[in-house]
């Protein structure tokens, strides 16, 4: 570590490029599954849904299950992102993180959180220095960058802790403001494993014999598409036992079209 009180003292600044993602939704999206005890986190952070209350209150119904945690986001709230990185550090559960699309900024710092971090396929992670916009004097000028620096110093600590790099290499990649795909957050450290989508099914599916798709294989599928696991169960019983004994060999497809017009039907 540096000797010099400023980590990033003669380093290249990298400005904000004022780039806009498109992310799933404009309002954060966070969707709570109990009986899989996973979390669905996407959207900004620190904005009402995906904030310290509302993480709290989900930790708190999966009461102290091993957990996992889906975020999607380009970050948002520092303190918001680092509120949040305490709660899931202090889940007395094993707490996975998988990234699904994008975590930058502050959703890169609570991913930090995570016993095991996962990439998803195309995922990025991106670091980068603390920055706001300010209005004032001289002294409000002096104040800002003063609390910048406290909480650059802060996520360099974060980062550092969780990855294999020394406090100057994190220092240089968020004046940098660097971007790693999940390769790369995995080789320095930053995540554990990349993980792959699962394949798609060809247009020409295996015939499956019906009595080797059981219920509960249908009930992880819908539960999966964000049916609770009570109303899974029920669909996916239904599905199987709404098809007739003479049509045992049918494809893949139509045992899943069958699941969805029960699931729908049991919605209305």
């Amino acid at each position: 570590m540096t000797t010099d009180a400023n980590p990033f003292a003669g380093l290249p600044s990298a400005r904000p490029q004022n780039i806009k993602f498109k992310m799933p939704s404009e309002a954060p999206m966070l969707r709570a599954n109990a009986d899989s005890a996973t979390l669905d986190a996407f959207g900004p952070v620190g904005l009402e849904g995906f904030d310290e209350a509302g993480i709290a209150a989900v930790l708190d119904e999966f009461d102290g299950r091993d957990m996992t945690l889906r975020v999607n986001s380009g970050g948002g709230d520092y303190f918001a992102g680092v509120g949040i990185y305490n709660l899931l550090a202090g889940y007395p559960g094993r707490v996975t993180v998988r990234v699904m699309g994008l975590a930058a900024s502050a959703a890169s710092l609570l991913a930090m959180a995570g016993d095991e971090i996962e990439m998803g396929t195309g995922s990025r992670l991106m670091i980068h220095r603390a920055w706001a916009a300010v209005i004032g004097n001289t002294e409000d000028m002096e104040a800002a960058r003063a609390i910048l620096a406290a909480l650059d110093t802060t996520a360099i600590a974060i980062y550092a802790g969780r990855s294999k790099q020394s406090r100057d290499s994190i220092a240089r990649m968020m004046a940098e403001e660097t971007w790693l795909d999940a390769a790369e957050a995995v080789r320095l450290g930053f995540a554990d494993r990349k993980v792959k989508a699962p394949p798609l099914a060809g247009p020409k599916s295996k015939a499956k014999n019906l009595t080797d798709v059981s219920p509960r294989e249908l009930e992880r599928v819908l539960r999966d598409v964000g049916l609770s696991g009570s109303r899974a169960k029920r669909a996916a019983s239904a599905a199987v036992k709404a098809v007739s004994p003479e049509t045992q060999k049918i494809e893949a497809e139509q045992i899943a079209a069958k699941a969805r017009a029960v699931a729908a039907s049991l919605r209305r």
